[in-house]
């Protein structure tokens, strides 16, 4: 009994260690309204801070309606912040501010060139990611009075649905309790109107598949313009810190290499109002006239590719073509080729540098001049019947090396040399034959 007792004490002092050891580190934001006190979740922005206003807070929900939420309730009998006209007021005023910020940029990128803007044209809702576009986060909220509380500019945090992320002072603290104390009850719909509102999102949204996951919108917004435009604008902030730094046939070289990077991108969705703001940005930035006419080119290109008569007939990206590829082989690649290594290792060699070049969608023709290329690298390829099975293992391996490539060129050109992305495509260590001395070379 003793010896038992004794192991459970010492036990117990270990635990005890255990938890004297155990150290936390927590900064929380104490907001204090009379005897209650709040502790919202905090978001940080623009150096400011900002407290989360959601519509199910309990604590909120007591400190100023007097009842915390009650959720044995039905659902119709829970009272939330949510079903004040309060609450329906701040989301109101929150997207009329994100609207406003990007119309001023719209309107400004439409006049820019002298041009005025038509009386009925009519701009589009502002969106989540329009905030790296405009270069804000943070909106102004501009508040009615109250019975004993003048009207007042809020910040708020850049987001168009969802709770409310307003800054954390305490004339935006007085003001908001004060408001939700006399916020009226907003006013139901009818059930006639609930239920035509639930048809019309019914029929825009998109039904999931009975197995797998669902399908995405077809009006999504187009998030990869809009990163677009983000990284040409990182792209002038880029090259004017370069100027004070590089000599100049250095810089026309990267903002060459640049332009080209750009105008090799393929399949990218815009709009005209998106070409518009490109073809804007890039009169302002850094580029030579050449540089401009060649980005606006491409611009013209996506906006045609993009357009609804375009999109009627096969969507699918074309084939490339490859009328010759023995040249892109590497002096390493024609060492493997040509050895006694095994195919797997050789169909391995040939789907990496297709795949490093940027041919990963050859058409049915462009094996042929594959396989040539191989067969002059010293590759045994067999009869006709195992030409065959070995494209279909070709074929196999490069779907697997393939993910999601930006750059589909249909046309490839006749020296490796020439692609946009050459440098990427070979290591340093690696040393392409000329392309007259290739059989000769191989066989010698």
């Amino acid at each position: 009994m003793d010896a038992d007792r004794g192991a459970s004490e010492s036990h117990g002092s270990d635990h005890d260690a255990e938890e004297d050891a155990r150290v936390a580190i927590a900064q929380v934001h104490r907001v204090t309204v009379g005897n209650n006190a709040w502790y919202p979740d905090i978001q940080t922005a623009d150096n400011r801070v900002f407290f989360k206003i959601d519509k199910h807070d309990r604590e909120l929900t007591k400190i100023t309606l007097g009842k915390g939420v009650n959720r044995h309730k039905n659902k119709g009998e829970i009272r939330t912040l949510s079903k004040l006209q309060w609450w329906a007021d701040m989301h109101a005023l929150r997207k009329q501010a994100c609207d406003s910020a990007i119309h001023d940029v719209l309107r400004a990128a439409m006049t820019e060139n002298g041009d005025e803007v038509p009386a009925n044209f009519r701009f589009r809702d502002a969106r989540d990611d329009d905030k790296w576009l405009v270069r804000k986060e943070v909106v102004e909220l501009h508040c009615p009075a109250l019975e004993d509380y003048p009207a007042t500019v809020i910040m708020a945090l850049w987001q168009i649905r969802g709770p409310l992320f307003l800054e954390l002072t305490e004339e935006c603290v007085k003001y908001c309790v004060a408001a939700i104390r006399q916020s009226p009850d907003a006013v139901p719909c009818s059930p006639k109107r609930k239920r035509k509102k639930k048809l019309r999102r019914s029929a825009s949204t998109p039904r999931k598949a009975e197995h797998g996951p669902a399908r995405p919108m077809e009006s999504e917004p187009a998030a990869p313009w809009q990163k677009l435009l983000g990284e040409v604008q990182g792209l002038h902030d880029f090259v004017e810190a370069q100027k004070t730094i590089m000599d100049k046939p250095n810089l026309e070289k990267l903002m060459q290499a640049h332009v080209d990077q750009i105008s090799a991108r393929s399949s990218v969705s815009c709009s005209a109002e998106d070409a518009k703001l490109f073809t804007s940005l890039v009169s302002k930035g850094p580029w030579t006239e050449a540089q401009k006419q060649r980005l606006a080119e491409w611009c013209s290109k996506m906006l045609l590719e993009s357009s609804p008569t375009a999109r009627k007939g096969n969507s699918r990206r074309p084939g490339q073509v490859a009328t010759s590829f023995a040249q892109y082989f590497s002096g390493k690649d024609v060492d493997i080729l040509g050895s006694d290594a095994t195919l797997a290792l050789k169909v391995d060699c040939i789907t990496t540098r297709m795949k490093r070049v940027g041919l990963h969608l050859p058409t049915e023709q462009s094996w042929r001049p594959i396989m040539q290329a191989a067969q002059v690298a010293g590759m045994d390829v067999g009869n006709e019947k195992n030409q065959v099975d070995l494209i279909k293992d070709l074929k196999a391996a490069l779907h697997k090396k393939k993910d999601l490539v930006e750059t589909h060129l249909v046309e490839f050109p006749s020296r490796p040399q020439e692609l946009a992305w050459f440098a990427a495509a070979y290591d340093e260590a690696e040393q392409l034959l000329p392309i007259g001395n290739i059989a000769s070379q191989l066989h010698s």
